[in-house]
């Protein structure tokens, strides 16, 4: 089971955490990220599960730039 979700559309993929604290999109043929507890302004922390998983979308990512 995943634990973020992914949103997508024909121009524009998401791929969101903690309900859009960590939010990761391709936008103008770049990679954007944001990363912040909405609530308290802090840092967010991943566990290693999450970690892994966000690697894993930035990985696909990254691919569909390239082509």
């Amino acid at each position: 089971m995943t634990m973020g979700n992914i949103k997508a559309n024909h121009d524009r993929s998401a791929f969101e955490l903690f309900g859009g604290d960590v939010r990761v999109w391709i936008e103008q043929e770049a990679i954007h990220m944001k990363a912040v507890d909405r609530r308290s302004r802090d840092p967010v922390e991943l566990t290693e599960a999450m970690a892994r998983e966000l690697a894993a979308v930035l990985l696909e990512m990254a691919a569909r730039l390239d082509d």
